[in-house]
């Protein structure tokens, strides 16, 4: 992976300093050398309100979103990735539970099986727990409007950038990782609304002859 940064006419990577035209045949040469598996994205910065919870890296707001009857879309949970350390490429990260009508998050705790919790960021000192999350409201609503678009999927979770400009959906996984959001909510999914909707899906699939909705 490789992150080019734009000044002044330039883009700079370690010790590469190329025009638009340069850039363009390194983009071209590598994918050539990679059978075409090269994507080129234009790098989102944080909103200057989280920044301090995203000194080096993006923060993203995992938002989970389910498809319930008649296609209506519910929200789950969510929780920020907020990242740690000076890494700017995968960093580590600790997630913080977030309340789903005001946006106010909690105390963070890392991923995996740790005890610690952050009332405050532990490189910055920005505080975490009862901060207003800009474009929370936003950002939940962007997300939920993009499953309508994806009704077939039962449950999605989104990866959603607070940008300068706004909330910026940069990813949609169906596989989502349970653990980020059970950790942080300190809940199983088993005791939120994940459970009844998925027994619902589960009956409604088998009341429904799919032989019938096939034409050949």
């Amino acid at each position: 992976m490789e992150q080019w940064i734009y000044s002044q006419g330039k883009y700079l990577y370690q010790d590469f300093l190329l025009d638009s035209a340069g850039l363009i045949r390194h983009i071209r040469r590598n994918a050539t050398q990679e059978k075409g598996a090269i994507i080129a994205q234009r790098r989102v910065k944080n909103h200057p309100t989280p920044e301090p919870i995203g000194e080096h890296a993006l923060v993203l707001l995992r938002i989970v979103t389910l498809c319930a009857e008649a296609d209506m879309i519910r929200h789950l949970m969510s929780v920020p990735i907020l990242p740690i350390g000076k890494k700017t490429l995968r960093p580590d990260f600790v997630l913080a539970p977030v309340d789903g009508i005001s946006g106010v998050p909690g105390r963070a705790v890392p991923c995996g099986w740790t005890g610690a919790e952050y009332v405050r960021h532990p490189d910055t000192g920005a505080p975490i727990a009862g901060r207003i999350l800009t474009f929370w409201k936003e950002a939940l609503e962007t997300a939920m409007r993009a499953h309508t678009h994806y009704a077939g999927y039962f449950s999605l979770g989104w990866g959603v950038a607070i940008t300068e400009q706004g909330p910026a959906i940069l990813e949609a996984n169906t596989v989502w990782d349970g653990e980020t959001m059970q950790k942080p909510h300190d809940l199983p999914l088993g005791e939120t609304a994940f459970r009844d909707l998925c027994l619902n899906r589960i009956a409604f699939c088998r009341s429904v002859d799919f032989r019938t909705l096939l034409s050949f």
